[in-house]
């Protein structure tokens, strides 16, 4: 009986191992350009697990396994499904979901214990600055955001240029595109409300999905701020909010 389900084993072990076809293996290096395989970094390894479902895996110097991902397209990829990244000794430390090319949730793992990290469950709005109609101009003249009023809102008792410090202070750089040598600045428009709350967030410069989605996230997470007034009643005020994603 055992010899029988020693068998079995192996036969669901071998039909798995034929699951995945290796189709690509290319090598990068450290800004993430192809290079060569004398001057590599790292080693992908591309698998086609079944129509529109690929399979990555990174090594880091050819050595030890660095990541495992899913793609639903090659060139350009578009991330699908779950990225687990693992330390030298094959402990998994961070798993990112995707769903489409975009960042869903992000656990890291302490010891045994999975933790949320980010929290991405939410919807983009863009908007291509230099295309502005007048409609949209006349949308926000009618909904009252305004750009300067009389007193401006302030966070924590404080100017609105500090801001930037609870920015700073609560953003983390996303695993994927600190891999992919992702980096530059971000702008996101939003207004802050009658009672001090954030909404209409808008991207109105991207540098990836994965970075846009973290501006946003640190930006909807805000404190409650005191609002700005006009002739001493509350109104909305626009502002837009530069952050600076960096590689050193």
């Amino acid at each position: 009986m055992k010899l029988k389900l020693f068998l079995l084993f192996g036969l669901f072990a071998t039909l798995d191992s034929f699951s995945q076809e290796l189709i690509e293996t290319k090598y990068f290096d450290k800004e993430w350009k192809e290079v060569t395989v004398k001057k590599f970094h790292t080693k992908r390894e591309i698998y086609k697990q079944a129509d529109n479902i690929y399979v990555i895996k990174d090594y880091f110097k050819g050595k030890y396994l660095e990541m495992t991902g899913y793609l639903s397209q090659l060139e350009p990829d578009v991330e699908n499904g779950t990225f687990t990244f693992f330390d030298k000794r094959g402990n998994k430390i961070d798993e990112i979901i995707y769903k489409n090319g975009e960042p869903i949730e992000w656990y890291s793992w302490l010891g045994n214990e999975k933790k949320l990290v980010a929290d991405y469950n939410f919807s983009l709005d863009y908007e291509n600055v230099n295309q502005l109609t007048e409609t949209t101009e006349k949308k926000n003249v009618d909904t009252a955001n305004f750009e300067v009023v009389e007193t401006m809102p302030s966070f924590e008792d404080k100017d609105a240029s500090y801001f930037r410090v609870y920015v700073q202070k609560n953003l983390k750089y996303p695993k994927l595109a600190f891999k992919y040598n992702q980096h530059g600045i971000v702008y996101v428009s939003f207004v802050v409300n009658k009672d001090g709350t954030l909404s209409d967030f808008v991207v109105t410069k991207s540098i990836c999905k994965s970075l846009d989605k973290e501006v946003v996230r640190v930006l909807r997470n805000s404190p409650i701020w005191k609002p700005g007034t006009q002739k001493g009643k509350p109104v909305k005020v626009k502002f837009s909010c530069p952050v600076v994603f960096a590689l050193f």
